[in-house]
């Protein structure tokens, strides 16, 4: 099997990770891995329960093995383990044994962390309004602590594009 080049869109909400997922997605002419806890929660509902978050990530580590599959190289995920444990870490202050044993063996090559500096666009999913600059602060400190290579993507519309594509490029040329 091909080595596929793993970048994963990670951050709080309401920063661009799925336009910017999408983006490069196109750009690069490849795949990129959709959000799952977005359509899971659409279809049963925003009062979820652990058990769901559980389901949630076995999906989305599912819906990015198939991917993998068919990506031209690199493979654009539009959220990862790191989104997951801050999710699990926030919401419920516990992480289950498997999880941390996922989160320590599932590794991206490189990482977008896109900045809060978007307006926050109201969405019946957005719980975090008021917090998005906390929780970027957790973001930065959790991909330092694992030594990730990490770019932070900053800018409104074109420039938060064009910032991500020299991010990636930058990225690809160390290879």
């Amino acid at each position: 099997m091909k080595k596929i080049i793993k970048i994963a869109i990670t951050g709080t909400e309401s920063t661009g990770k799925t336009t910017i997922s999408q983006q490069l997605a196109q750009h690069y002419q490849t795949e990129f891995v959709e959000e799952y806890a977005r359509s899971y929660l659409t279809t049963f509902g925003k009062n979820y329960q652990q058990e769901d978050v559980w389901k949630i990530i076995k999906k989305q580590l599912i819906l990015e093995k198939e991917k993998e599959k068919i990506a031209n190289q690199i493979l654009f995920t539009d959220t990862d383990t790191t989104v997951f444990k801050i999710w699990l870490e926030n919401a419920y202050n516990y992480l289950p044994d498997w999880f941390s044993i996922i989160y320590d063996t599932h590794h991206y090559d490189f990482y977008l962390l896109m900045a809060p500096d978007l307006t926050w666009e109201y969405d019946e999913l957005r719980e975090h309004q008021h917090s998005r600059h906390l929780l970027h602060q957790l973001y930065i400190k959790e991909l330092a602590e694992k030594k990730a290579n990490f770019a932070l993507i900053n800018g409104q519309d074109k420039n938060r594009f064009n910032n991500a594509v020299l991010a990636v490029d930058t990225f690809l040329s160390t290879i």
